[in-house]
This record gives C-alpha cells, sequence and structure tokens, in this order.
C-alpha cells in the first residue's frame, strides 16, 4: 500500500500533528470534533482513509480514529499490514 501523495496545503498539514496523534493515544472528544471538521473538508480524505485502513497506523487518519478503523476493516474484512519505512 502506497503511503498518499500529500502537498502540505492539506488542513492537517497547517495545524500541526498534536491533534492527530497523542503520545499516549488520548485524544479527547472535543478534539476529534476538531479534527474530523478539518478531515471532512480535505480533498485527500478518501486516499488518507484508504491508507490508514490498510496500513495499521495510529491516531486519526482521514477522519476515523483507531477503533473506527478497526470497524470498517472487519466490515470490508482488511487486514491491516504492519507500518514499515518502505510504505
Amino acid at each position: 500500500m502506497k503511503y498518499p501523495r500529500f502537498t502540505g496545503a492539506e488542513p492537517c498539514a497547517q495545524v500541526g500533528t498534536d491533534l492527530f496523534f497523542t503520545p499516549d493515544n488520548s485524544i479527547v472528544y472535543r478534539d476529534i470534533r476538531e479534527v474530523k471538521a478539518l478531515c471532512d473538508a480535505c480533498p485527500m480524505q478518501g486516499p488518507c482513509l484508504e491508507y490508514a485502513l490498510h496500513v495499521n497506523v495510529v491516531g486519526i487518519w482521514g477522519g476515523t480514529t483507531e477503533s473506527q478503523r478497526r470497524m470498517i476493516r472487519r466490515e470490508r474484512n482488511i487486514i491491516a499490514e504492519p507500518i514499515t519505512k518502505a510504505s
């Protein structure tokens, strides 16, 4: 699975990673809503989500949390690959 080609103009690139990734994975509900609003406005949301469904990444990707992606994977019968440097 190839990593999406981000341009740096996406909303996530403008706000920094603290909203998307926390050291202990403790993203609060307010932050999740804020991040999802950014993702909803992003033209890369689809490719970002597809990557996150196929590669076992942490944090919020494509407007979904890790637990939401686990549910989508089960529904779509997707087994996520471990993340590698070659991804």
